[in-house]
């Protein structure tokens, strides 16, 4: 089905590192963050705090309405086990994660309580399904700190489109682009454009979402972003992944259908990474909340970026948070 580019939207700009944009009058704004913090001295054990927001901004200049806020804590051992794992609202008592992996399996094991209408459309859904990604990007920690490059490439042929055969990236240097210093995700000029983040420290990881929502006359805009960035050990925070991009739903047969899509790559590793966005066509006609299902059938491998392709899976909620925007 033909979609449309995002013209009249702001574009961000490639190669670096971005901050988050004022909050827009009549959207609702989600904010996540999953936060990694690797003690050195534990072995590659590693604690996990989400936390995501969502708030409704009415007016210009006012603070926005908090409409909810949903947190998780988690410890997981190596070789990603979850080994202790709370969340805010808690969990059904039926879904045990304790013991499972953050990463084979998990997604199946976090499915029952994620279809449940008490949780489908809550911050605590992305936060849960982030457990994936966050565990992936922890790699980061291994190579940016401890100096073990080959952490970076071992089995990683044709996982993505970075990573597809006979890329540089499989072969060349670990990072092409120079490292990219990462701004401050809050803003001094509006304290409630983000949630509140930890401080920066070394030998943390972070997962930040900015996910946005308006009604248009066609139906809905989105404008989301993601950055994952850590800490040096001289205490720099340098990004890791970043992409920003806009999109459009509109109403066909009672349901909000992705309609337009407009990608922007932001700080990357590799040059390859950024053939992932040419594959979103494949999503258009996707009812939004299919987009969890839909990604993971049409995107795998090295047509798509599994970062990449969880963004695309965050918006699956759009149509149920603008259900609070102003017509």
């Amino acid at each position: 089905m033909a979609g449309t580019m995002i013209a009249e939207m702001p574009k961000a700009d490639s190669h670096r590192a971005h901050s988050t944009p004022a909050r827009r009058v009549g959207s609702i704004r989600r904010t996540s963050s999953m936060e990694m913090n690797f003690p050195q001295d534990l072995g590659g054990t590693y604690f996990v705090k989400g936390r995501a927001r969502d708030v409704l901004t009415r007016t210009a200049g006012a603070a926005p309405e908090v409409l909810a806020e949903d947190s998780l804590t988690a410890r997981v051992s190596v070789p990603r086990i979850i080994e202790d794992f709370a969340s805010d609202p808690p969990l059904p008592a039926e879904i045990a994660l304790v013991g499972q992996s953050a990463l084979a399996g998990y997604r199946a094991a976090i499915a029952p309580a994620v279809a449940l209408p008490a949780y489908t459309d809550r911050p605590l859904a992305l936060l849960l399904d982030d457990m994936v990604g966050s565990a992936i990007i922890n790699t980061w920690v291994k190579v940016r700190c401890d100096g073990d490059v080959s952490a970076r490439r071992s089995g990683m042929e044709n996982v993505c489109a970075g990573y597809a055969t006979g890329s540089y990236s499989l072969t060349g240097n670990w990072r092409e682009f120079a490292d990219v210093e990462v701004p401050p995700l809050q803003l001094a000029e509006d304290l409630d454009a983000f949630h509140e983040l930890a401080a920066d420290a070394p030998r943390t990881v972070r997962r930040a979402r900015r996910i946005d929502v308006w009604r248009t006359a066609q139906g809905l805009a989105i404008d989301a972003m993601f950055q994952d960035s850590g800490v040096t050990p001289d205490g720099v925070r340098l990004a890791i992944h970043e992409y920003r991009f806009f999109a459009e739903a509109q109403e066909r047969g009672g349901e909000m259908v992705l309609t337009g899509l407009d990608v922007v790559p932001g700080a990357l590793p590799y040059d390859a990474c950024r053939a992932a966005p040419l594959s979103g066509e494949r999503l258009y006609g996707t009812p939004l909340p299919e987009l969890r299902r839909r990604v993971l059938a049409e995107l795998r491998g090295p047509v798509g970026c599994t970062h990449l392709n969880d963004a695309y899976r965050s918006i699956a909620a759009a149509t149920a948070l603008a259900q609070v925007c102003p017509a």
